[in-house]
């Protein structure tokens, strides 16, 4: 192969690296995203069961049938 063609396939690859790499770090920071969001809603969930439970009333829970298998 000639120095020009494995100079200009080794820059190819490169930058395919790169992009990829770039591509893992966007997936990463959406995971992460979405990761908070899970955590805010599970502990609105949890201060909302809290207080209704508090206040004797049913909680969300409580209209919510388990699966039958």
């Amino acid at each position: 192969m000639p120095q020009l063609q494995q100079e200009e396939s080794s820059s190819r690859l490169e930058n395919l690296l790169g992009s990829l790499i770039k591509m893992v770090g966007k997936t990463n920071e959406r995971v992460d995203s979405l990761d908070k969001r899970i955590n805010q809603m599970e502990w609105a969930m949890r201060e909302t069961h809290m207080l209704t439970q508090e206040k004797g009333g049913k909680s969300l829970y409580a209209y919510i049938s388990p699966k039958k298998n």
